[in-house]
């Protein structure tokens, strides 16, 4: 009965040192991903992510982060590249739609806390509108880069950009639309929708219309 009541002891020991081994290898573990993200990243608040065909982008208080996919390598943007604030809202890359096809196009879009930046994927240049350029409001709550038309949503209403004749429309209210504080849009053929803070409205292009839902 003593044997065998110090070969249970023996056993429980080792079974507990071998869940000890793994708690400890599991924590290290842990960290080495937790160092290895926080030296990745630029910046810990994240506010948004998208992707598009070739990469994964980041908006975070202090830049952008972008990852990209094949090369399995991460960069990062600052107002030092070309960013128009480092305090990045939201991310849009642009969409090229076809009948039957659907692509990511060349741009990206960044919505910012002090205007808009939109960068080009093959040429690495950057370019930045604010109020000064015609949009409506600084504080860019979000964005919708489809095809020739850009719809950018604020707190003060709507701002539309026509990238072929580089024209501006702002609308501060639209009909059917419940308040100016837009926080959310996406725009397709027939229908821009427009996400506030007070409800969903539908944009009809041919009618010029909006309606609630």
């Amino acid at each position: 009965m003593i044997r065998s009541s110090r070969f249970g002891q023996t056993r429980y020991r080792r079974i507990i040192t071998v869940l000890l081994l793994y708690l400890v290898l599991f924590l290290r573990t842990t960290d080495a991903e937790e160092r290895e993200a926080s030296e990745v990243l630029i910046g810990n608040e994240l506010r948004d992510i998208a992707m598009d065909e070739d990469y994964v982008w980041i908006a975070t208080e202090k830049g952008v982060n972008r990852y990209d996919r094949s090369a399995d390598e991460w960069k990062f943007f600052t107002i030092a590249d070309g960013l128009v604030s480092n305090l990045v809202n939201c991310i849009a890359p642009e969409r090229v739609e076809g009948i039957l096809t659907k692509k990511s196009g060349t741009e990206v879009w960044f919505g910012t806390d002090s205007g808009v930046s939109v960068y080009d994927k093959e040429t690495d240049a950057w370019k930045s509108y604010t109020t000064k350029d015609g949009l409506i409001y600084n504080k860019v709550n979000t964005v919708s880069a489809r095809g020739d038309d850009v719809w950018i949503g604020t707190d003060k209403g709507v701002s539309v950009y026509d990238k072929k004749k580089d024209t501006w429309m702002s609308y501060s209210s639209f009909p059917g639309i419940p308040t100016s504080e837009v926080t959310a849009i996406y725009h397709e053929h027939a229908y821009a929708w427009i996400g506030t803070q007070k409800g969903l409205a539908r944009y009809n292009y041919n009618e010029r219309k909006c309606f609630r839902g």
